[in-house]
């Protein structure tokens, strides 16, 4: 078993890497993502876009459960 203070020797440089990664990915939404976004739907599609992934999420939930079932 790992000694329990490597994990928290780890902690800066982990949280460090995650606040890059997470910070390329937010650039990148930003300047390609929304751009396209805008491009292509309307602001009405726009507001209906979190209920439809949340529909669509669900779906996928209910396939891969029953998926587990059978």
């Amino acid at each position: 078993m790992a000694h329990p203070a490597s994990g928290r020797d780890r902690l800066p440089q982990a949280t460090a890497a995650f606040r890059q990664e997470l910070t390329d990915h937010l650039g990148h939404e930003e300047r390609e993502a929304v751009p396209l976004i805008e491009a292509v739907m309307t602001r009405r599609d726009w507001k209906a876009f979190p209920r439809h992934q949340q529909k669509s999420a669900g779906a996928s939930r209910e396939r891969r459960s029953s998926s587990r079932t059978s």
